[in-house]
């Protein structure tokens, strides 16, 4: 968006387009390097790398240059954490998840929590292969990694968080489910709580908040969410 600005109104359509097909190009090549570095054959990573760039999410969110963009965080961020866990190394980590501060804090959210929990996985998943010592310098620097991304990404994503605070949507309605979930998690009534996650809330479906259902799932379609039938517009998420 920051590139748009240098160039005519006019151009706009023009190098959203172009712009776009290079998102995908460094999207594909990222994708490639990932595989690559997990130790996927090399047409087997290429052919993985044309189906992440080419995906139906790029498809549906392409009028959406900060979603695009996600495709090539998303395998900068995995790499990033391969990168530490194995050579405790928190450069591209630290840097993918700036830009993704920078580009749109509302994915940056999404993709700290899948984030963190691919990092576990990987982490406990590999853990024989390190001594103690190793673990638990794996552990600090991956913490110490997602910190200083953060950090560096505040001076925009602060600014969007309290903006974010003071809109509707996070007002009335919002307040009030948000309070039924933390509610029904302090008295420990996980059945209250799953129907909750799951449930639709509002009695406006158009623009009134979603279960938290919709924080994790992106929607298939310009009207659906894949797991709940709603008439959403469209969305990543809702919170």
């Amino acid at each position: 968006m920051v590139i748009l600005a240098f160039f005519p109104r006019a151009w706009i359509p023009q190098m959203m387009a172009i712009l776009t097909a290079f998102k995908i190009m460094v999207a594909v090549l990222l994708t490639r390097c990932y595989l690559k570095y997990m130790g996927i054959k090399e047409w087997t990573a290429r052919f993985a790398a044309l189906c992440a760039g080419l995906s139906g999410y790029v498809s549906f969110f392409v009028g959406f240059p900060s979603f695009v963009s996600a495709v090539v965080y998303v395998p900068m961020i995995l790499w990033g954490i391969e990168k530490v866990i194995k050579e405790r190394k928190p450069g591209i980590l630290v840097w993918s998840l700036f830009l993704e501060g920078i580009t749109s804090f509302f994915l940056l959210v999404v993709l700290c929590i899948f984030g963190v929990l691919y990092a576990l996985w990987r982490y406990f998943w590999t853990i024989k292969t390190r001594t103690a010592k190793e673990n638990g310098i794996v552990i600090g620097m991956g913490v110490a990694s997602f910190a200083v991304g953060l950090c560096l990404s505040c001076f925009t994503l602060l600014p969007s968080v309290r903006e974010s605070a003071l809109s509707g949507r996070s007002m009335s309605i919002g307040t009030a489910y948000l309070a039924a979930v933390k509610a029904s998690l302090s008295s420990h009534d996980l059945r209250s709580f799953f129907s909750l996650t799951f449930e639709m809330v509002g009695d406006h479906p158009g623009r009134e908040l979603m279960g938290l259902l919709s924080f994790f799932f992106p929607t298939a379609g310009h009207l659906a969410l894949p797991l709940a039938r709603s008439s959403y517009d469209g969305w990543t998420a809702s919170l």
